[in-house]
């Protein structure tokens, strides 16, 4: 497997393995199923199709899965989370065990949007993103299957995946290699004419946030899925043109059982600056608690951004 630098789930696994079992450590081979239902009352080798590894500690489990290559020590990913498993140890009986509920540091994504605006709409930034949890582990393999050369291409794509229409360069990132710290994106972006230019409108480069939206002509049946708990941070600050004015939205600060959302604005010397941050705190929310969710999440305005209204020099008496 070295020499050919390939190998499934099963060979990763044994090569980890081999590794592990020269520490005087005992590991185990895991059988489980990604994206599968596990129906304990009927064994079936259907219910798996992945292969990941586990191996006692002091006295605590650790679970590791090789296939992902650069995800951070004992960070499965959430497909592989909370699931039953089977579990083979060197000798003895086989067990049905489950797997970690939660990543094993909390998951914290940010953005910080730094950039200028013109006269004639045109914006131009520097957008730095750093990311720990699952967004990362997605953006690392990524980057770590792709040539140098690629690194501009791929950054447009997350850009693009994030809903900026505009355009990247000179993309740079951490080594996808080194999972000690929190992966780190930087990139210029250029963009003419965003939100509603033809009435000096614009929006906050601020991350987007992905959070589901329920309505009373189609009442949830089910639990609604808000993903992983997580910690969504982004700031953005743009230096409008001379003499330029906005009118802010208003802040938001708003509470749940199942997450917080604080959003706020400031114009001074020139600049806009935005801030926000979502905290989800629950996985799921129970249907019968719809209501209570679709209040909170059209007071937050999910997946609508708030416009920011500019007011040119022209508008005092001056020129552009």
């Amino acid at each position: 497997m070295l020499e050919n630098q390939y190998g499934d789930c099963k060979d990763k696994h044994t090569l980890l393995a081999s590794m592990i079992s020269v520490l005087g450590l005992h590991p185990e081979a895991v059988l489980i199923g990604a994206g599968v239902r596990f129906n304990q009352d009927v064994p079936s080798p259907e219910s798996f199709n992945h292969l990941i590894t586990r191996v006692v500690v002091d006295g605590k489990p650790i679970w590791l899965d090789a296939t992902t290559e650069v995800a951070p020590y004992r960070a499965l990913l959430v497909g592989l989370r909370d699931k039953s498993a089977l579990v083979i140890p060197e000798q003895g009986p086989t067990s049905i065990e489950r797997t970690p509920a939660q990543l094993p540091f909390a998951a914290v994504d940010k953005m910080d949007a730094v950039g200028t605006l013109d006269l004639t709409g045109v914006s131009n930034s520097h957008i730095v993103m750093t990311m720990r949890g699952d967004n990362e582990i997605l953006v690392r393999t990524a980057f770590h299957q792709a040539a140098a050369g690629q690194y501009d291409e791929l950054a447009q794509k997350i850009s693009f995946g994030i809903g900026y229409g505009g355009t990247t360069s000179h993309a740079e990132i951490s080594r996808p290699e080194d999972t000690t710290d929190p992966f780190r994106l930087s990139y210029d972006y250029m963009r003419e004419k965003a939100g509603d230019w033809e009435h000096y409108r614009i929006v906050a480069q601020l991350m987007p946030t992905n959070m589901p939206r329920v309505s009373d002509q189609e009442p949830p049946t089910h639990s609604i899925e808000l993903g992983p708990p997580r910690t969504e941070i982004s700031t953005s600050a743009m230096k409008l043109p001379r003499g330029w004015f906005a009118t802010l939205p208003a802040p938001k600060h708003l509470q749940s059982t199942w997450a917080t959302l604080d959003e706020s604005y400031r114009f001074d010397g020139g600049m806009v600056y935005a801030r926000r941050e979502l905290v989800v705190l629950a996985k799921k929310v129970p249907q019968a608690e719809w209501r209570a969710y679709k209040k909170f999440a059209d007071q937050a305005n999910f997946g609508e951004e708030s416009y920011i209204q500019l007011t040119p020099a022209a508008a005092f008496g001056g020129g552009l």
